[in-house]
């Protein structure tokens, strides 16, 4: 389980660390935002972590935010690695 102490300071976390539903991660590069929906908050914290590390993914901002959005990704590690 991930702790909010191991969050990045560039994630932005606007859900509390207990919230049990589906989280969708924005991130931005340059100008331009991706989104993906995981679904939990642990999973949207990996995949936050994965991509704002300069050598896995070089994105500089992200934001997690609760959602009723359907799923996209399932795990974190999924979508870093078949991005």
């Amino acid at each position: 389980m991930v702790n909010l102490d191991d969050v990045l300071p560039e994630i932005e976390c606007n859900v509390p660390n207990t919230y049990k539903g589906s989280c969708k991660l924005t991130l931005q590069y340059n100008f331009r935002e991706e989104h993906a929906v995981f679904p939990s908050i642990e999973e949207a914290k990996i995949a936050a972590n994965g991509a704002l590390n300069p050598v896995v993914g070089g994105y500089h901002g992200a934001t997690i935010e609760g959602t009723t959005d359907d799923v996209t990704q399932p795990t974190g590690v999924v979508w870093l690695f078949n991005f």
